[in-house]
């Protein structure tokens, strides 16, 4: 739902919710109408007043230019002068993928990495401006949904359940992560293995880790 403030055009405000949905659903080529990356996730924008404060304003809203700039400057077409307006979602990324492949880490095929007995234990933050969270990554390309990912994936960080997993084979099927407060835990929430997520039993403390479940979330393609 979205509402008008005093002295806001119509269209104005249309233009401005437009321009939110193209963050959330991330940069395609527009020859191809690829999906080139994940957009970001609701939450991730962070307003004023909020514990995170900064998000999008941080990175998208509140720049001159975008961040990283140096990195496509530099890295890829190696001209100081170069101007970030002229840049082309076909040509420009399909250059900058050929040219620095060694530092591209896009790709979700995770194959070769599951046949030698790899295991990851993956933090990934809902509300990160940096970049999309990690299941947004492995949706991202053609055809893919992630779900093959689900036994050796977990959004977790957490050294101990690593341990129990490569050494005594025992994935962790949830692990409780703890907020603290001037030194205090003030909330607790268990973080699920994907394609999982915790959902709220409607009735405990949302501060609570046992008031959730990890449990699927229909898809909405």
């Amino acid at each position: 739902m979205v509402g008008l403030a005093p002295g806001t055009r119509a269209d104005s405000r249309a233009a401005q919710v437009e321009a939110v949905k193209k963050v959330y659903a991330g940069p395609r080529n527009p020859r191809t109408g690829e999906q080139i990356i994940a957009g970001y996730s609701p939450g991730s924008e962070s307003p004023a007043g909020d514990e995170f404060e900064g998000g999008w304003k941080t990175y998208i809203t509140g720049r001159t230019e975008p961040m990283r700039l140096d990195f496509w400057r530099y890295w890829v077409f190696n001209d100081a002068a170069w101007d970030w307006r002229t840049f082309d979602y076909d040509r420009n990324v399909a250059y900058a993928d050929e040219k620095l492949a060694v530092v591209n880490a896009s790709s979700p095929d995770l194959h070769a990495f599951q046949e030698r007995g790899g295991k990851i234990l993956v933090y990934s933050g809902w509300a990160d401006p940096v970049g999309p969270r990690c299941d947004q990554l492995l949706r991202a390309r053609p055809g893919g949904d992630g779900r093959e990912t689900k036994d050796r994936i977990v959004h977790a960080l957490v050294h101990g359940a690593l341990v129990r997993w490569v050494e005594k084979g025992s994935a962790p099927d949830k692990i409780i992560a703890t907020h603290l407060r001037n030194n205090v835990i003030d909330r607790t929430r268990p973080l699920c293995p994907y394609p999982k997520s915790a959902h709220w039993n409607g009735r405990g403390s949302s501060d609570d880790a046992r008031s959730f479940t990890c449990a699927e979330t229909p898809r909405r393609d």
